[in-house]
């Protein structure tokens, strides 16, 4: 495997491991003038699940849930939010956390309207995916053939309708009822980390 499975007692704990661990192929990035590790994006992450699976035929790394760098910023008062890939405050080692506050007009990612959630969920997919039609492909084939999900099942965001703010983007195993949604869980948090 091209990855090893970095377990904080935190999102601050693990990314403050990462950056002892991270070898130098691991993504990095620029915060506040310093380069430092960051977790890998949501696309990344199913990337390298997807990747694993071709090479091994193993779905180990499906079973697991993973942090991403990614995340998503609801505007306020209506049903739009936005896709940010790589989210700074969610890698700051001093200050990682979930969820905080940012101001939607401060970003410049993709924008969505999740009103109607269940009618846009392929095309969600395929924004958080980066439009890769072959990761899009090989993924929801994966969860259909091995953990019996249709694109539909795969993520799960509510709407929500309040100030500005920031929600990190997970990936939790293909065999729960919600794989891709917002936030992370208490207790132990994962992120993969290129060997």
């Amino acid at each position: 495997m091209n990855y090893d499975i970095i377990t904080g007692t935190s999102f601050c704990d693990a990314v403050k491991q990462l950056q002892k661990v991270a070898s130098p192929k691991h993504p990095k990035n620029d915060l506040n003038g310093k380069s430092v590790y960051r977790p890998l994006t949501l696309a990344e992450t199913i990337q390298a699940q997807v990747y694993h699976y071709l090479e091994t035929k193993e779905l180990d790394l499906f079973k697991t849930d993973f942090a991403t760098s990614s995340g998503i910023i609801y505007k306020p008062r209506s049903f739009k939010i936005q896709i940010v890939p790589v989210f700074d405050k969610l890698f700051n080692p001093n200050i990682a956390a979930c969820s905080f506050d940012a101001f939607y007009k401060d970003y410049k990612g993709m924008e969505l309207d999740i009103s109607n959630v269940p009618k846009t969920n392929n095309f969600f997919l395929m924004a958080l995916l980066g439009n890769s039609c072959h990761l899009h492909y090989n993924y929801s084939l994966i969860a259909e053939k091995h953990f019996n999900k249709s694109v539909n099942e795969l993520i799960s965001l509510s709407t929500y309708e309040g100030n500005d703010s920031a929600r990190m983007l997970t990936v939790k195993p293909l065999d729960e009822m919600e794989v891709i949604t917002w936030g992370c869980s208490s207790g132990e948090v994962n992120v993969l980390v290129k060997k």
